[in-house]
């Protein structure tokens, strides 16, 4: 009973603790000009605070200090995480302040899944039998695939970071399915994990959503969405590379798909137009939908839920024992769906806004 009292005490801790230092730090972002200012590819009107990520990351570490020095948690790769997350976190917030070069992030969160694989064991062995012919093994390849993997997942959130509270609820959805899959397989540690980042990401979520009554008081910046995509890739691979009861891959991929799918069709659509894959543009889902008449809660709402399904479907499909095979094709199919009505929306509504030669203007 002392033990759950404890353990209760510090998610509400986590919580409170995110909530509170959002409030400190916004007056002094403000000061220094940590600021995210409107443009016209933004949802918001005023300058918004850039503290999210960091307040949840002190969060973080004081939890880690914690759960690692006072409660003698043993969780693997948890030092690992940590190490990543602080460097990240700190790239990200040089980022915010003097936008870096695309690939100095690239180098950094390079370095930051290494160090998530070396020192925090995020290491893809085997994606499951995938292809329907027995397990496939990375071999070799391991450390690769496992950092590409995870940057992949870093960049997916970051992009998705673009309509207040998305990002974070499409990252609260993801966890509540690596919470249901460790506490079904008895991850005590994993739960406790998810829990108290949940905790904080919720903590931050409510300075981030905005009411009739206010507007954001903070936004993620670019050091909260990476750390966002961070945790969750990090998550995961420790649910999908577990030596004993596992995640199938596959399944991990559909709680990760809205991100996933959303990365991919931005691409490929941007290289299709001929733009650099990886601009800032309009053409996100959640610009799609705004441009079709949308309200911003209505867009957070429909891809927050959306993000849920996808991730039910993942962790059903794996509890009731589907084959590794089906969920891999039908995540597929479902990508290749996503990408076909996405590309026809956009061409409908730039043909009906401006025009279809001027299309790369629109979506710059």
């Amino acid at each position: 009973m002392e033990a759950i009292i404890q353990i209760i005490a510090l998610y509400t801790l986590a919580f409170l603790g995110s909530v509170g230092l959002i409030r400190i730090l916004r007056p002094v972002a403000l000061r220094l000009g940590l600021v995210d200012a409107p443009d016209d590819r933004k949802t918001h009107k005023t300058n918004v605070p850039l503290v999210g990520g960091v307040a949840i990351w002190i969060v973080l570490a004081i939890a880690f200090f914690i759960t690692r020095f006072v409660f003698h948690a043993q969780l693997t790769g948890i030092n690992g995480y940590f190490a990543g997350a602080s460097l990240l976190v700190s790239v990200g917030i040089l980022d915010d302040i003097f936008e870096l070069p695309v690939w100095f992030k690239f180098f950094a969160q390079a370095i930051t899944a290494l160090v998530a694989v070396v020192m925090g064991h995020a290491l893809i062995v085997h994606l499951g039998n995938i292809w329907g012919m027995g397990e496939v093994y990375t071999g070799l390849w391991a450390v690769p695939f496992s950092i590409f993997c995870i940057v992949g997942v870093i960049n997916a959130f970051n992009m998705l970071d673009g309509a207040t509270g998305l990002a974070g609820g499409v990252a609260l959805a993801a966890l509540f399915w690596f919470l249901m899959f460790a506490l079904q397989t008895g991850r005590t540690n994993l739960s406790t994990a998810v829990m108290l980042f949940a905790s904080m990401l919720s903590g931050f979520l409510i300075c981030n959503l905005r009411n009739s009554r206010r507007r954001e008081l903070a936004f993620l910046g670019d050091a909260g969405s990476m750390l966002l995509g961070f945790t969750l890739a990090w998550c995961a691979i420790n649910a999908s590379q577990a030596p004993a009861i596992a995640l199938t891959p596959a399944a991990a991929l559909w709680i990760l798909g809205l991100p996933v799918l959303e990365t991919v069709s931005v691409m490929l659509r941007r290289l299709m137009h001929r733009r650099s894959p990886i601009a800032a543009g309009r053409d996100h889902l959640h610009h799609l939908l705004l441009a079709y008449g949308w309200t911003e809660p209505a867009v957070v709402l429909g891809e927050v839920l959306l993000a849920f399904i996808l991730g039910g479907i993942g962790y059903f499909g794996w509890y009731d024992h589907v084959r590794s095979v089906e969920l891999s094709i039908g995540f597929v199919v479902v990508g290749i769906c996503y990408f076909i009505v996405g590309d026809i929306a956009w061409r409908l509504i730039v043909q009906r806004t401006i025009g279809l030669k001027n299309r790369n203007s629109f979506l710059r």
